[in-house]
């Protein structure tokens, strides 16, 4: 089994790309960590055995609204991202919400700057996403 600490990963990524450290509060390696950004939605990441997730909620699923903006989310989707183990984005309905996945590459958890990237992809991905959907 992969021996990392999520909480030093994730506060090492949020300080390499400019975060102070006294604006980071405590996170627990056990549990799913909310980023929580004035500018985006809450990005969680999550671990899953030896893997590392990252994921958002975009907006309140509606089936009917899916229509309007299916062709928009699909060429979104399909930009190759390389910090994606798939290197493709994941959109699932979840408890009511439309949701932005992504399982990050093993080469992208290795440190905080490697981190740092997967991280800043993920929240520019997420935020075209969240302007298709808006």
């Amino acid at each position: 089994m992969l021996q990392l600490d999520i909480s030093q990963l994730v506060q090492d990524a949020l300080i390499h790309t400019g975060c102070e450290k006294n604006l980071i509060g405590p996170l627990d390696s056990h549990s799913t960590i909310a980023l929580d950004f004035h500018w985006s939605p809450t990005i969680y990441v999550s671990r899953r055995d030896d893997d590392i997730w990252l994921w958002c909620r975009l907006t309140e699923y509606h089936e009917g609204n899916l229509g309007s903006y299916a062709t928009a989310l699909i060429k979104e989707q399909m930009k190759k991202l390389p910090f994606l183990r798939s290197d493709h984005l994941n959109l699932n309905e979840n408890e009511g919400h439309l949701e932005l996945s992504g399982l990050i590459h093993p080469g992208f958890i290795e440190n905080g700057v490697e981190f740092s990237k997967a991280l800043e992809g993920f929240l520019e991905r997420a935020d075209a996403f969240r302007e298709i959907v808006k």
